[in-house]
């Protein structure tokens, strides 16, 4: 399971955080590959996942992926316009 979570609406100081579905245990940031912080929220529609393939687009115009449910992750693109939203298919 992966969510966004930030200091307030606008943004600023957002983060990805993880955790399993078969564990009760808390969630941790996801670190390995992404920003310390994001400037902006990262928006339902900007976070997708199939399996273990996870990506995420930011309001920079950029992209990250993970192979392994968000453990690690790598910058796919930078320079795109605002990402609004991801999919996988």
């Amino acid at each position: 399971m992966l969510v966004s979570a930030s200091t307030g609406p606008g943004g600023r100081r957002s983060a990805l955080y993880r955790r399993r579905l078969d564990s009760d245990g808390a969630f941790e940031r996801c670190r390995d590959g992404l920003p310390t912080w994001f400037d902006a929220n990262i928006d339902t529609a900007c976070l997708a996942a199939d399996g273990p393939v996870v990506v995420c687009g930011t309001e920079d115009g950029r992209i990250f992926q993970s192979l392994d449910g968000g453990e690690r992750w790598q910058m796919r693109a930078k320079g795109l316009p605002p990402v609004t939203s991801v999919s996988l298919v």
